[in-house]
């Protein structure tokens, strides 16, 4: 079964328990599935909700690309890469390193 079959499959489930008006320990024992599992499904689709309602946010730059010649310092957060040129200040690097955290 494939990952994405196994998420929906547990979404349907989810949502028959979140719909069943038992408790969580309730719904296990009757539909045969450990409590931890439930839990476990459940975690997994919140977390793949907020990465699907996710948009990713642009911060504009007053600094100059580096020239073509010069070779810039690559920095990865996350999915994120910045290039910094040699006449960078640090404020601003902080600045946007700090926006990235917030966002990876």
């Amino acid at each position: 079964m494939s990952r994405e079959t196994s998420l929906e499959l547990w979404r349907d489930r989810v949502a028959a328990y979140r719909s069943s008006g038992l408790t969580a320990k309730q719904w296990c024992a009757e539909n045969s599935f450990p409590i931890s599992t439930l839990h476990y499904w459940m975690r997994k689709i919140k977390n793949s909700v907020s990465c699907e309602n996710t948009v990713p946010e642009f911060v504009s730059l007053s600094e100059a690309l580096p020239d073509a010649e010069c070779s810039p310092l690559v920095v990865k957060i996350g999915l994120f890469s910045v290039m910094i040129p040699e006449n960078f200040r640090p404020e601003q690097l902080a600045r946007v390193i700090g926006l990235l955290k917030n966002h990876a």
